[in-house]
């Protein structure tokens, strides 16, 4: 998925948030792929000046950003998306991130 999200990103020219675009989809997928259940649905697309990404699965369960304590070995990925995202949510089962395409933000 990340080499996919980063493709996209350099068709649309915003080679300028590959990195942040790789950590996101890195986070969002492995949060659905490991507290998800059945197959991870994703989605990029462009619009309104912000790219988004979403990335699911058909569990009722809503993401959460978690305490994790400096000797946890997992558990920032949330926390990692609301750092870097200029907007964030969950849905049941999901996640969605935004980043602005106008330079601000994270």
């Amino acid at each position: 998925m990340r080499h996919a999200a980063r493709a996209h990103a350099s068709l649309w020219r915003l080679d300028h948030l590959a990195d942040t675009v790789d950590l996101l989809v890195s986070e969002l997928v492995t949060n659905a792929l490991q507290h998800g259940e059945g197959a991870v649905d994703v989605r990029l697309s462009r619009s309104d000046g912000r790219l988004y990404f979403e990335a699911g699965s058909a569990s009722p369960c809503v993401p959460r950003v978690r305490d994790a304590s400096p000797y946890d070995e997992n558990g920032r990925g949330m926390f990692l998306v609301t750092l870097l995202a200029d907007e964030w949510g969950v849905t049941p089962g999901g996640a969605w991130c935004a980043l602005r395409l106008d330079g601000g933000g994270a």
